[in-house]
């Protein structure tokens, strides 16, 4: 008898503590869940409106940390984050208009220094700049997007993601793409193989990516 309450305590003693555990994880908040992870439009929400999911272009040129060490990943600082919020302003007012829902997430961004690394190591700091990408785009299809049909586009470094991102989405998600605009770098030939990139060929193609690249490169489509 003493034997099975010692096991009946225990049980409820490690079920009490998976309990806290869950609790714990449930708790935990989203970087994104929060105001300041996110550019704030100027034109307000409207659900009757397709949104556009845009990435920032490259602002942090170099970073340290506290013992003066590079770093190839940064947070914005408060400059940078002024610098972009103009450059989503712009893209905003000027490209989209207020005819979208326009949607922007401050991410840690690639430094210029981390282009000049070995391509194999600048990858691997690429990915944890990409990684984060992802996990914004899920919080907003989880979160804000609400079933509606949207719009991807990323200038520069926020291009290059923009690619990836396409490869990113379930097939569900693409179904509701409208187009991808990838400005400042290139769709290659490779990119075309994954059946979420496709070129658009006419102004009347829908789930298309429309790149604009000044640069000429061997593998571009």
């Amino acid at each position: 008898m003493r034997i099975g309450t010692y096991i009946f305590h225990k049980l409820i003693i490690a079920l009490a503590l998976l309990c806290a555990v869950s609790c714990a994880k449930d708790s935990t908040e989203s970087q994104w869940a929060g105001q300041a992870s996110w550019y704030v439009p100027s034109a307000p929400f409207d659900e009757s409106k397709t949104d556009v999911f845009y990435l920032l272009s490259t602002e942090v040129v170099s970073a340290r940390d506290n013992d003066g060490q590079v770093l190839y990943t940064a947070r914005l600082t408060d400059d940078d984050l002024k610098y972009l919020t103009d450059e989503a302003a712009f893209v905003e007012s000027q490209m989209f208009h207020t005819d979208f829902n326009f949607i922007s997430p401050y991410y840690h961004q690639l430094t210029f220094e981390a282009f000049m690394l070995e391509k194999e190591q600048m990858l691997q700091e690429y990915n944890h700049v990409k990684d984060e990408v992802f996990s914004a785009f899920d919080y907003y299809m989880e979160h804000q997007n609400g079933g509606r049909r949207f719009v991807i586009a990323g200038f520069s470094q926020g291009a290059m993601l923009a690619v990836d991102l396409l490869k990113h989405m379930t097939d569900e998600q693409y179904s509701r793409l409208a187009a991808a605009y990838i400005l400042g770098y290139r769709l290659s030939k490779q990119d075309l193989i994954h059946p979420h990139e496709k070129a658009a060929e006419s102004d009347s193609d829908t789930q298309a990516a429309v790149p604009f690249n000044t640069d000429i490169s061997p593998d571009a489509a």
